[in-house]
């Protein structure tokens, strides 16, 4: 139980923090620059499948670890380091 309730708050917090890092930052950059080869609508499924999988590897490398494994504050910041310099 406690990893699905794990699971779903970083999704909200995840969806959040990109919502807001898509629509002030990246949106109004991208338009300006390469507005006419932006997609008219969006596609719900593979935004779907990116989440899933991205906070599953968020959890499965940095979270899960944290809390189970007892690791330091060091290996947590640097496996999420990791997966940020991924993206």
């Amino acid at each position: 139980m406690t990893l699905v309730i794990l699971y779903l708050s970083t999704v909200v917090i995840f969806l959040g923090l990109d919502y807001l890092g898509l629509t002030y930052l990246i949106k109004p950059a991208f338009e300006r620059d390469i507005g006419n080869w932006l997609l008219d609508e969006f596609r719900i499924a593979p935004a779907l499948i990116f989440y899933a999988f991205f906070v599953a590897v968020v959890l499965w490398f940095v979270s899960w670890p944290a809390m189970v494994q007892d690791h330091s504050l060091l290996w947590v910041f640097g496996n999420a380091l990791l997966i940020g310099a991924m993206g």
